[in-house]
């Protein structure tokens, strides 16, 4: 009787584990729209995908920039205005980017980036690079966001607790 149960419950979490995916699979937005694309010898045809720049994202000195807008694409279910949302990497990964929306009070909206394992210098180029690639910014830009560079609480006795800025910005902490 007891195998059965066992047997009876592995059944189920497989189910359960089948339902959810096909749940996210058929869940998942619309496709991004194609525009046609024209090559550098003129001939137009073809299609490209093209990511709509609808978020906007403002700079420390006033300015703004358009950004695709990630915080509708792919979030996990905890991903909100309060928790922030996923921009890049996870929990499982050397690092973490949360993005929160500008509030009243702030007026800009801030990219926490978490890192969550060593060496910390190479996580903080590797969470850089994911920025610079999903934003399509120079770092002269990026300097200008709102940017926080922090350790997961206990990783380093050195670092944690401190902002450490990206590495290529005036002020940041130079990491091993």
């Amino acid at each position: 009787m007891k195998y059965v149960l066992i047997a009876c419950a592995g059944v189920l979490v497989v189910v359960a584990i089948i339902g959810a995916g096909l749940f996210l699979f058929l869940s998942q937005g619309k496709p991004i729209p194609s525009e046609p694309t024209t090559s550098p010898f003129g001939f137009t045809g073809g299609t490209a995908s093209v990511a709509s720049k609808t978020l906007t994202l403002s700079l420390r000195d006033g300015s703004t920039v358009q950004a695709r807008d990630f915080t509708k694409e792919n979030q996990p279910d905890w991903a909100g205005v309060a928790s922030g949302y996923l921009f890049a990497g996870s929990d499982e990964d050397a690092y973490i980017i949360l993005y929160f929306p500008p509030d009243a009070a702030a007026g800009l909206g801030e990219f926490l980036v978490n890192i969550q394992s060593e060496p910390l210098g190479e996580v903080r180029r590797r969470a850089e690079a994911a920025m610079k690639a999903k934003l399509e910014m120079t770092e002269p830009e990026l300097c200008k966001l709102a940017v926080s560079v922090r350790t997961t609480p206990g990783l380093s006795d050195t670092y944690g607790g401190y902002d450490l800025g990206l590495s290529f910005c005036p002020g940041a902490e130079p990491l091993p």
